[in-house]
């Protein structure tokens, strides 16, 4: 556009030479012709790239004068759109980079806290087998499920982003990192589902307003983002457990703490 502009304000000022005395070389009047197409071009591109009345060669006089003005002060608008251009190009790719590296940590981050999750619960099971659990312990297990049901919640943001209506820095979970967000949380819930179970064997007492908050937040996070993606053909098998351990909780959570209000 900008190349096209000192083109056509080239014609313009060959035009000038049509009616007068406008447009002067080296002190002398330009006449039309070949010659002077040229040297209009050679002005005009001088002009806007510039900012200035070429070399001091050329003149114009009366209208061409307030053309050179007006050319001068666009080329600059336009110069200055053209670098802003490039160095957002530049940060645009930068950024995609930063989100990129950004998202994939989150990500870990959140695969490696349910997975730290399971072996927590593991970990409370084996002393409540071992009778080495304490009743404090117990009454603090609702520390783990908070840790959990954080970690889904940062992972729901990665996955229902606001902004991926009108953001180009928005990244899509491929069927790798799926797979095993699925197989973690399958294992976690699973651990869940059979911790609650061998406290209501035990009649272990567990916190129940803290419990009941942070399971009925897992759950919700953990069903949101099943409904997300059932649908899609190729997790339907990897979701199918899932979804059935989500039943169990909610039924294990209603029968024995009582938790039907919070789900």
């Amino acid at each position: 556009f900008w190349v096209l502009f000192m083109f056509v304000l080239g014609i313009l000022y060959f035009i000038c030479t049509l009616f007068g005395d406008m447009i002067l070389y080296r002190g002398k009047v330009v006449e039309p012709g070949l010659d002077a197409f040229f040297l209009t071009q050679y002005f005009s591109f001088l002009t806007s790239i510039s900012a200035s009345q070429g070399y001091g060669d050329i003149f114009p006089l009366g209208i061409a004068r307030l053309a050179a003005v007006l050319e001068a002060i666009i080329g600059l608008l336009l110069f200055g759109m053209l670098i802003a251009k490039l160095v957002s190009v530049k940060q645009e790719v930068i950024l995609d980079e930063v989100y990129s590296i950004s998202h994939d940590e989150k990500l870990s981050r959140v695969r490696s806290t349910i997975n730290q999750y399971t072996l927590d619960v593991n970990k409370m099971m084996d002393k409540v087998h071992q009778g080495l659990i304490t009743k404090r312990s117990i009454k603090e297990s609702w520390v783990h499920f908070y840790s959990l049901s954080k970690a889904l919640q940062d992972l729901n943001q990665l996955v229902f982003n606001p902004k991926s209506e009108s953001s180009d820095y928005v990244k899509t979970l491929d069927f790798n990192q799926l797979d095993l967000l699925i197989v973690g949380m399958t294992s976690a819930l699973q651990k869940t589902v059979q911790f609650f179970a061998l406290v209501d064997q035990r009649k272990l007492e567990v916190d129940r307003d803290h419990v009941a908050e942070t399971i009925s937040s897992i759950y919700g996070a953990m069903k949101l983002f099943v409904d997300h993606y059932v649908t899609i053909p190729e997790l339907k098998h990897q979701l199918s457990d899932l979804k059935l351990l989500l039943d169990s909780t909610k039924n294990l959570l209603n029968k024995y703490i009582g938790y039907k209000k919070y789900i």
